[in-house]
């Protein structure tokens, strides 16, 4: 909800008390060593009425989705700006031994002019340690070790990022899944859980001893005059 207060604009996020005040506690926890310029923040404590609260947080522009899904020409340097905001606000959250768990596009706030961009949205972030199940993260962001049922822990949103880089680069989603009631625990090979043959379905599954999957990536990388520095990052973050 955007609001204008005085001549300012603030963003205001509203639902239940119970999530609202779990995430306002890893927002507060964010401040810590100084807060970074690349995470999200409140600006004054929770406001609750009843069973209901309302964080108050800073305006942005709009998000990385909007701005993906504009198909505006993003160069190579506008692209490494944004992934150098997104793993300079995921420096400072892993520092606090916090896990985002949903990392994608539209958690990833952007104002323009001077381009910059926030992370956002800490709703269902964890301490290391602490499982969530197989649901976390959105599930075209979704890393293998989650889809396992496996643990996890600060990789689960490098991985994320790295599904943001390439769509970043080529304004198509890397791994499209099915709905989330069809992407956990699958005993037989034949259901393949997301329509990206010879993808994420080799990384997750235990008989495939090829490296088809680094293969696949390397080739539908398709980066338009492409830079060897972000292809080398994006085939890392996998």
């Amino acid at each position: 909800l955007k609001v204008n207060h005085k001549g300012n604009k603030y963003a205001i996020k509203i639902g239940c008390s119970v999530d609202i005040l779990f995430e306002s506690t890893y927002i507060d926890e964010l401040k810590q060593n100084g807060g970074s310029e690349y995470v999200i923040t409140s600006l004054i404590p929770p406001i609750t009425y009843e069973y209901v609260s309302a964080l108050i947080m800073p305006f942005y522009d709009t998000d990385l989705r909007h701005l993906i899904n504009s198909k505006q020409s993003l160069s190579n340097a506008h692209i490494k700006c944004i992934l150098k905001h997104i793993l300079e606000g995921l420096v400072h959250t892993h520092e606090l031994n916090i896990i985002h768990c949903d990392i994608k596009p539209a958690n990833i706030l952007v104002q323009g002019n001077p381009l910059k961009c926030v992370l956002t949205d800490y709703g269902i972030s964890k301490k290391k340690g602490v499982n969530i199940g197989h649901h976390s993260c959105t599930r075209w962001y979704r890393p293998p070790e989650i889809i396992e049922g496996e643990h996890y822990s600060f990789p689960a949103d490098i991985w994320s990022f790295g599904c943001i880089l390439y769509e970043l680069v080529t304004y198509e989603v890397l791994f499209k899944g099915a709905p989330c009631g069809e992407l956990s625990n699958y005993e037989d090979d034949t259901n393949v859980p997301l329509d990206v043959e010879g993808g994420i379905w080799d990384l997750i599954n235990k008989n495939i001893v090829s490296n088809n999957a680094n293969k696949m990536m390397g080739l539908t990388i398709r980066i338009k005059d492409y830079d060897i520095q972000l292809l080398d990052l994006f085939k890392k973050c996998m």
